[in-house]
């Protein structure tokens, strides 16, 4: 896993992305950027320039927003509620050459420190992903806007601090790609810990009540993994899940196959 790591763009030692991999810490006023490249699907290696996801664009500096159309993004999916977006949607939405649109997956950051309860996080987080579950609509509207990339088109998709709503929605596309359990909760993750601790710690085997690691990775991990768990328990799959929002077999099969290959 960690030599999976390396050559994919994080480098296990540090739990940083390697400098040379995609260049994304550049944009330092985008927290939370990151590629969904490189993890193992049903067709191979994700690929890179597909997909990236990260946190709110309305702070992003204008040199970074010029990285990113140079990394070939061209479409914006700002997945934040409506009073989110009032307070500052961010340069891209205004940009003529960029696709943007909001898709409001959940009203307010649940991540925000003064929400978060002080004890049960764990289940409080799995409760509000399975809230966005269920808001079909939304994730319809997204994955056919998905489907709409070209093939030299990279899709950006943000909620307020890219962890939740955004971890949420990598979780799906990961899923429909044939992506592992251990790799997506893995993705989901790395925003709260370094790679190595990260994947130490999902990749032990061990239930997240038993992981000897820091609390709020644990609980966490433990959300995202419940949260993962009963969307399988319930559906079978994520591909089932997403045919139950409506989403056309055509249109899911196109978002794989750009996500792929």
């Amino acid at each position: 896993m960690f030599e999976f790591l390396k050559r994919h763009g994080k480098n296990a030692e540090s739990g940083t992305q390697d400098s040379d991999a995609f260049g994304l810490e550049d944009a330092t006023s985008i927290f939370n950027l990151r590629e969904l490249a490189g993890y193992p699907a049903e067709g191979g290696l994700t690929l890179p320039h597909r997909f990236l996801r990260s946190g709110a664009l309305d702070t992003a500096a204008a040199a970074d927003c010029d990285f990113l159309k140079s990394y070939g993004v061209t479409r914006v999916v700002d997945l934040r509620g409506e009073a989110e977006v009032a307070r500052g949607d961010g340069p891209l939405a205004e940009d003529p050459d960029i696709s943007w649109i909001n898709v409001p997956l959940f009203d307010y950051n649940m991540s925000d420190p003064y929400l978060m309860p002080r004890t049960g996080a764990a289940g409080y987080l799995a409760e509000s992903y399975c809230t966005i579950l269920a808001n079909k609509p939304a994730v319809k509207e997204i994955f056919e806007f998905f489907a709409e990339a070209g093939a030299d088109d990279c899709v950006l998709f943000h909620c307020a601090a890219g962890m939740d709503r955004t971890g949420v929605t990598s979780m799906l596309l990961l899923g429909l790609c044939g992506v592992d359990r251990d790799h997506i909760i893995c993705d989901y993750s790395y925003s709260f810990g370094g790679a190595r601790e990260v994947d130490k710690a999902v990749m032990s085997g061990k239930p997240p009540e038993k992981m000897r690691v820091r609390p709020e990775l644990k609980s966490r991990i433990k959300a995202i993994s419940e949260t993962w768990d009963l969307l399988i328990a319930g559906y079978g799959s994520a591909d089932t899940y997403l045919d139950s929002c409506g989403i056309m077999p055509e249109t899911r099969r196109a978002v794989r196959e750009h996500l792929e290959g």
